[in-house]
């Protein structure tokens, strides 16, 4: 999953224009606070799968929080290799995927020390080939189309490809669970179509994360390190995809690493593998990331 920061911060200033009777002296606005994160990283991977061709991606979002509602966006730079050009005309119909943009909403309710979270994201890609983006074959063709019409079995006038829609909707109920000085998570997230038209997913996932050791005076600064790890299974529930082979198969992901924090800043160090989903292996990620 970078982005521009353009709808965050064109949300942020909406919401500061506002009537200034709606913020209180301690700087909240409704109840709650604004945050922000910027993050660089040397690939983006979303359930253990690459989102940036193995790339460089940067990403950043902003937030809004109260003790019971958030609402945010986040962006990040994006590569599928999607990009979508007519073999008959050698048009191109869309240059492809470059930004993942997340809309979403939740609301964190608490039992003793169980916090919950119920929350709706919108995963959109905007620019990428979508369901109106079709591959047609001209109406009138000449000599070299007509060889390729024939073979690729298509006639004048047909629909080479029915491109699907990427973006797609996932509704989530998880928490988190303090044991000592860890923490433990656990999500259970569908979505009714999941990237692709792909079908109705399910994916449970669980995470685990902790502190190591004590903070420590380094340079001028407190030094600290925590280890969090997560792990999930996408299900696919009704697979659209003919065959389920390829994209489309039912896989675990891992990730596990650690973070350290000095001078605000975590510097992470992650390994991510996917487990019985060919061709996606494990793969390591630096990321830097601040938030405000």
């Amino acid at each position: 999953m970078l982005k521009r920061f353009v709808s965050a911060c064109g949300l942020s200033a909406l919401l500061m224009g506002m009537p200034a009777m709606a913020e209180d002296d301690a700087g909240q606005f409704l109840g709650g606070e604004f945050s922000a994160n910027i993050a660089i990283a040397t690939d983006y991977t979303f359930r253990g799968i690459s989102q940036n061709s193995g790339d460089p991606a940067v990403s950043g979002g902003i937030d809004w929080a109260s003790d019971l509602f958030y609402v945010g966006t986040w962006a990040s730079t994006v590569d599928f290799n999607d990009d979508l050009v007519n073999p008959f005309t050698d048009e191109l119909i869309s240059d492809g995927s470059q930004l993942e943009l997340d809309l979403y909403f939740g609301y964190t309710p608490s039992l003793g020390d169980l916090s919950l979270d119920f929350g709706f994201t919108y995963y959109l890609y905007p620019g990428a080939p979508q369901g109106e983006d079709d591959i047609v074959v001209p109406t009138a063709l000449n000599a070299a189309q007509q060889t390729l019409a024939d073979a690729l079995g298509v006639a004048a006038g047909d629909v080479l490809l029915d491109f699907p829609d990427q973006n797609y909707v996932e509704l989530k109920a998880g928490g988190t669970y303090p044991v000592g000085p860890a923490e433990i998570g656990f999500n259970l997230t569908y979505s009714p179509d999941y990237y692709f038209e792909t079908g109705d997913v399910l994916i449970p996932s669980a995470s685990l994360s902790f502190p190591i050791g004590r903070s420590v005076p380094f340079a001028g600064s407190d030094l600290s390190f925590a280890f969090s790890g997560q792990i999930g299974y996408l299900a696919f529930i009704d697979n659209d995809i003919p065959g389920g082979a390829g994209f489309g198969e039912n896989y675990w992901d891992f990730g596990a690493g650690v973070t350290a924090t000095w001078f605000g800043v975590d510097f992470d160090a992650r390994y991510i593998d996917t487990f019985s989903l060919a061709g996606n292996g494990s793969t390591g990620i630096f990321t830097v990331s601040k938030s405000f």
